[in-house]
């Protein structure tokens, strides 16, 4: 078991036979290879310290968010993809300030006001100095996948952990689960 470094380097790991299974977020166009089995998806949401002129906003656009300083995880985590293409897609440039590799201090630059974040809707829904707003903007879908080799078959401990944990968070539970963390 290890810590990959995002989903692209997991994806990359899993593709040379250093790793056997791994939990992703890749958009499925950049899956060559691998087989992914989806468990979860939900919205990413603009995180918001409770006090920031936008909490409370309606849906905002890529453009409405453009000065703000954002808290990302590196280039290649499933979150800063998403968020790289739909600001893109927008032709907005965005400023990343923060550049960290774990949500928790992500939250934490959000929480105190330091930058806003894009982050999936479950990791910002019980906290009460953080306020999630919608932003309007295509392909804004967070999903987890867990992820084998398309190319070679996986051992009987690989297989077991997969049937666990296909088992135990089906397609779909994030619409009315509790999220993983």
């Amino acid at each position: 078991m290890r810590h990959a470094g995002g989903s692209s380097s997991a994806a990359e790991q899993l593709r040379e036979g250093r790793l056997d299974i791994a939990y992703l977020a890749l958009p499925a166009r950049r899956a060559a290879g691998l087989t992914l089995h989806p468990l979860w998806r939900e919205p990413l949401v603009l995180a918001v310290a409770a006090g920031h002129r936008l909490a409370g906003s309606g849906p905002l656009r890529p453009a409405d968010v453009a000065g703000e300083p954002f808290a990302e995880l590196p280039p290649g985590w499933g979150t800063r993809m998403i968020g790289d293409r739909a600001f893109a897609a927008a032709d907005v440039r965005r400023t990343i300030t923060y550049e960290v590799n774990d949500t928790a201090t992500v939250v934490e630059f959000v929480r105190h006001g330091l930058a806003v974040a894009l982050l999936p809707a479950s990791v910002v829904a019980d906290l009460p100095e953080v306020t999630a707003v919608p932003l309007d903007a295509p392909d804004l879908g967070f999903e987890i996948a867990v992820a084998v080799p398309a190319d070679r078959r996986v051992g009987a401990a690989t297989a077991a952990l997969l049937g666990t944990v296909r088992g135990g968070a089906p397609v779909g539970a994030g619409a009315a689960g509790s999220a993983p963390r």
